[in-house]
């Protein structure tokens, strides 16, 4: 039989981390935590298998950072490292965990980063403990939340905005966990929208809206809930987005965790058997029904690590990227320690933070024609969920959802690491911050769609040979 456990613990960021990376903001610190943050740890486990899916309420973390997570898991749960996953449902009001612009923030990150760490071994662990037996049920639905955000203006700049025509992906994907009593001890709610309602002006510590969702899906289903964002690297929330508007960051966090409620609620509705026990005689003859364990087989329970080469454009020398960062750095720093205007702060700043992201992208690929992307999938009866540690197009994740085999498909970014945008190869174009940024060449996008579909089909032709073999 397939058991799980869940369990949850807190990450609450120290006010002396960096706060987000938005260029434009003037402040180096947030002011106050508008929300709890928290590690989810789900614990999977079938005959000698078992996985553990991590969920952190965070923006992005380098592969190193991940790898260090998984390593100390899967030793505290005793399983592989490959089975142990890593994603964040990528709030941009949460701390900086990547790099600094600040003197102190590398101590304070490295510091902050080994609790995170400890949190997520000890969340793993509390749900190891917790198993239990479960049925599992899955389902779609969908809401209007995420907007296109590649706006393009009349003088043909590309900006990362709200584009009222542009293409979105409105699914909202959804797995249930539970007990034989029929509870729900766990869900899994997937969809693609940045977390971007609170934007540069904004000084509050926030998961934004996944925070919201999550406990919303709680509060009206049971149990406890996580956040995987979806193929979100094209989609926003709008017009609403990049503010500090708390009201309508909850609000929007409130519409998708009622869609995901409601889908989880009809999903468990149409998991459940009835069987008729007779009539009683009430005036009206009434029939009466009552449930019955579901019997039916444990769901088949697979993990899989591949590793994809994705082409790359060429990138900076390390060196020059050193220079212009450390250049720009230290400009910042001499404007903050000035009490330098706004402006001047925030002109500086955008260049800080790009000249870190091109020191990110230098270190990582210069002199490199390929980069291995780990594609890390779950397979849970007829779900399937596909993780990447990229900022995937929308339209990447709908052709892989509607070529994949199996009846429901989660594929998502975010998840071990995090390298970069994928756009498809006809947005390059258009440029854009997303284009300009990305390490990859045009190519990458078909290359990648096409190793994920053949990876599930592949899943799914074992069933065809077991079947075979009976």
């Amino acid at each position: 039989m397939l058991t799980a456990g869940v369990a949850r613990a807190a990450i609450n960021p120290p006010l002396t981390l960096a706060h987000a990376g938005w260029g434009a903001q003037s402040h180096v610190y947030a002011q106050a935590i508008e929300t709890d943050f928290r590690v989810t740890a789900l614990v999977l486990s079938k005959g000698g298998l078992t996985s553990v899916l991590v969920e952190l309420d965070l923006c992005r973390l380098l592969p190193e950072q991940v790898e260090d997570i998984r390593l100390h898991v899967a030793a505290a749960v005793g399983t592989e490292t490959q089975n142990v996953s890593v994603a964040v449902t990528h709030t941009h009001a949460g701390p900086l965990t990547t790099r600094d612009y600040d003197r102190s923030g590398a101590i304070v990150r490295n510091m902050y980063m080994g609790y995170v760490r400890e949190q997520a071994v000890s969340a793993a662990l509390s749900a190891k403990k917790a198993k239990e037996p479960v049925t599992v049920g899955a389902g779609y639905g969908t809401c209007s939340i995420g907007k296109n955000r590649r706006q393009l203006l009349g003088d043909g700049r590309m900006v990362t905005g709200y584009n009222e025509g542009g293409d979105t992906d409105p699914t909202v994907s959804v797995v249930r966990f539970d007990r034989e009593s029929g509870e729900t001890i766990a869900s899994i709610v997937q969809y693609a929208c940045h977390p971007t309602t609170l934007g540069y002006t904004n000084r509050l510590l926030s998961p934004d809206y996944p925070g919201v969702t999550k406990r919303v899906v709680e509060q009206l289903v049971g149990g406890t809930c996580l956040f995987l964002q979806g193929a979100a690297g094209d989609i926003g929330p709008g017009p609403e987005g990049f503010k500090d508007d708390v009201a309508a960051m909850k609000r929007i966090g409130t519409v998708l965790g009622c869609e995901a409620a409601k889908i989880l609620l009809q999903t468990k509705a149409d998991a459940t058997a009835f069987r008729f026990e007779g009539v009683i005689e009430s005036g009206a003859s009434l029939g009466m029904w009552e449930r019955e364990a579901n019997n039916a087989a444990a769901p088949v329970f697979q993990v899989r690590s591949a590793i994809v080469g994705l082409p790359l454009k060429e990138q900076m020398p390390v060196e020059e990227a050193e220079r212009l960062h450390n250049e720009y750095k230290q400009e910042l720093e001499r404007l903050q320690a000035g009490f330098a205007a706004d402006d001047a702060i925030q002109a500086a700043g955008f260049k800080a933070k790009r000249a870190s992201l091109a020191l990110e992208r230098s270190r990582q690929f210069y002199g490199r024609s390929e980069a291995d992307i780990e594609v890390h999938v779950q397979r849970i009866g007829e779900a399937v969920v596909v993780g990447v540690p990229l900022e995937p197009f929308s339209a990447i994740g709908k052709k892989i959802r509607e070529a994949s085999p199996f009846r429901y498909t989660l594929f998502g970014g975010y998840t071990n690491g995090w390298f970069g945008y994928l756009p498809t190869g006809g947005d390059y174009p258009d440029g854009g911050y997303e284009v300009e940024t990305t390490p990859f060449s045009p190519s990458a996008a078909e290359r990648l769609i096409e190793r994920v579909i053949a990876i599930i089909q592949e899943m799914k032709a074992g069933d065809l040979r077991d079947e075979a073999a009976k």
